[in-house]
């Protein structure tokens, strides 16, 4: 690669994070935007400025796999109380 491209390559790449510092769609990122949400739910003060919708949406996927996770389970296993509770512990562990 020619230097001049490597400098501008540089240059976008130092261009490429947000006001928290972290490149925007790393899981990084996403880890630092979802404990400023969720200490913000806690009513904790906290600054959201340059949250995207990104956040959110992903918050929806995992709710949304969840979701189905679950249905997945009751459809697939007829001991559902027991398991039920399992489920629900590793969901509260985000496993």
């Amino acid at each position: 690669m020619s230097l001049k491209l490597d400098r501008r390559l540089r240059r976008l790449e130092a261009n490429q994070f947000d006001a928290s510092g972290l490149v925007p769609h790393s899981e990084a990122w996403f880890a630092y935007w979802t404990d400023i949400v969720d200490r913000s739910l806690r009513g904790e003060p906290v600054d959201c400025t340059g949250i995207t919708i990104a956040v959110f949406d992903r918050f929806v996927e995992a709710a949304d796999r969840a979701e189905e996770a679950e249905k997945r389970l009751q459809v697939t296993c007829p001991d559902g109380p027991r398991l039920e509770k399992a489920a629900e512990s590793m969901q509260e562990r985000n496993i």
